[in-house]
């Protein structure tokens, strides 16, 4: 297990090294996807705790990582987001390992994290628009994935 941690903080994410989607690593995929969630949750310019929690759990879930590892998961993206310039470095990343099906999922896990606090405030709305336009994603893929989870109750 803290080998697992410690392979994270090691592996920095390197889009050059990345040249097909067989060579992006599921590190630095979790990493890229942790810092869409962290970046979406924290655009508001309040982090709130229900917002970490849901992180958290989507981690967990599609990791399969225990509660202490998304933790540090989350600690090692934000270091990454604090380091980048922009988005794209991330969301290349998850356009050369993830299908489609994958990217409209990653979709539903950001919405999640914009309706934990319970609210969509206009710039949050704004970032998902950008970040499915940086995921190759059509509107309706984003209208979708947002249906899906106000049904959902999330």
């Amino acid at each position: 297990m803290l080998s697992k941690i410690k392979n994270l903080f090691l592996n920095k994410i390197d889009v050059k090294a990345a040249k097909a989607p067989e060579e992006v690593s599921e590190k630095r995929l979790a990493i890229a996807i942790c810092a869409l969630l962290v970046e979406v949750a924290a655009f508001d310019g309040d982090f709130h705790e229900d917002e970490k929690k849901v992180i958290i759990e989507l981690v967990k879930d599609n990791f399969d990582m225990s509660s202490e590892e998304a933790k540090e998961l989350i600690a090692l993206s934000d270091a990454e987001l604090k380091k980048s310039i922009d988005l794209w470095q991330f969301t290349k990343l998850i356009n050369q390992g993830y299908s489609k099906d994958e990217r409209i999922h990653l979709l539903e896990m950001l919405w999640e994290v914009v309706y934990a606090d319970g609210r969509l405030h206009g710039h949050e709305d704004f970032l998902i628009h950008k970040l499915a336009t940086l995921l190759n994603l059509e509107h309706k893929d984003l209208i979708g994935a947002k249906i899906t989870v106000r049904e959902s109750g999330n």
